[in-house]
């Protein structure tokens, strides 16, 4: 399974010695369950086989590797993220973990891009400050991601 690797690898939720916190963006909804998520050193949800919350971790988390800018409607994965290159060949897969996941992600960001704009472009403002980001190919290497609801392919 492609995201099994996370629980290995953990290095989203740990921050290395020399660098400021993270801050988890969080939509209105999910302030009132978690209050803030600021890591520091490591996210106190973060278990020795990942994360402790699985389904329940907040929109942000969920929607990691990935970051999403409304300005643009693109999504953009984190470089530093070792799945980079097998989600990218997955993507050529609809029945893929990793268009699963990006359709999965469609769906909220349709939903917040009504609900609460605002998270949206905070969290990609926070994720592009922190993270080395660069752009995801939706078509992956030989075929298209269509988004649900709004049936548009992600512009680049």
């Amino acid at each position: 399974m492609l995201f099994d690797h996370c629980a290995v690898c953990r290095s989203c939720c740990h921050i290395e010695a020399g660098y400021p916190p993270l801050e988890v963006v969080l939509p209105q909804a999910e302030q009132k369950r978690f209050g803030r998520i600021c890591i520091e050193d490591q996210c106190e949800h973060l278990g020795p086989k990942g994360c402790k919350l699985g389904d329940a971790k907040p929109i942000g988390c969920q929607l990691y590797p990935l970051t999403f800018d409304p300005q643009s409607s693109s999504f953009f994965f984190d470089s530093e993220c070792p799945l980079l290159p097998e989600y990218q060949r997955q993507l050529a897969d609809p029945s893929s973990e990793a268009s699963t996941h990006l359709k999965r992600m469609r769906q909220a960001i349709d939903t917040l891009s009504v609900s609460d704009p605002t998270f949206l472009q905070l969290n990609f403002d926070a994720d592009s400050d922190y993270f080395d980001i660069v752009p995801l190919d939706p078509q992956g290497p030989h075929g298209s991601v269509d988004s649900p609801g709004s049936r548009q392919k992600v512009k680049q």
